[in-house]
């Protein structure tokens, strides 16, 4: 029997959630790596430098982002009388097209969303 991937996003969320995990202890060891290569104590010095305004704004510029990718994709299968995604496949769609995180293929968005005959 051969073992096939699903679409991850048919993916349930824990399924989801173990993913973005696992995501985020690889770039804690890739961050630690690469702090090792340019040294501890140069990387301490300059993130004791980081200027909370700046970012403060640099979280809310990527909220405001997220936000015009999704009102962008709902308008995109909205029009002509389209098809209305449902929010957490919606929210599937934009996170491809947003970060790419999600995305093993260039037309994701495109390939798991349903199309109008």
């Amino acid at each position: 029997m051969r073992w096939r991937p699903r679409p991850l996003l048919d993916w349930r969320s824990l399924e989801l959630a173990g993913l973005i995990a696992a995501a985020g202890v690889l770039d804690v060891a890739a961050g630690t790596g690469l702090s090792y290569v340019a040294g501890f104590g140069e990387v301490r010095s300059v993130l004791g430098r980081v200027s909370s305004p700046w970012l403060a704004a640099m979280v809310g510029a990527l909220c405001v982002s997220f936000t015009g990718y999704h009102a962008a994709y709902r308008g995109i299968y909205r029009a002509g009388d389209g098809y209305r995604l449902p929010r957490g496949r919606l929210l599937a769609v934009v996170m491809a097209g947003f970060s790419g995180f999600f995305a093993r293929r260039p037309s994701i968005s495109t390939m798991h969303a349903p199309h109008r005959p």
